[in-house]
């Protein structure tokens, strides 16, 4: 028997990473929606760190950005983790 197990056994750890950080990358973008959201609709003038005015355009930007990536990464997620807990 070989040091790192059966190949079934190295694809449910592959799986379990892969849903690891695509669930991390889905959460990370939702709360990252969550946040340009609110400063979207504060109605504050918003700079960056260069003292930058950052304006409506690029934030309604950053929204569906970090939506889409929260989007795609859940189901993906989803997906992965199905994956390495169905049974042998």
């Amino acid at each position: 028997m070989s040091v790192r197990g059966p190949v079934e056994e190295r694809r449910r750890r592959f799986a379990r990473v892969v849903s690891v950080v695509l669930w991390l990358f889905a959460l990370g973008s939702a709360l990252g929606a969550v946040q340009v959201g609110r400063a979207l609709w504060s109605g504050k003038v918003w700079v960056n760190y260069r003292g930058e005015i950052i304006t409506a355009t690029e934030m309604w930007r950053e929204l569906v950005f970090f939506a889409v990536v929260a989007i795609v990464c859940a189901p993906l997620a989803w997906y992965w983790q199905r994956f390495w807990r169905r049974p042998l």
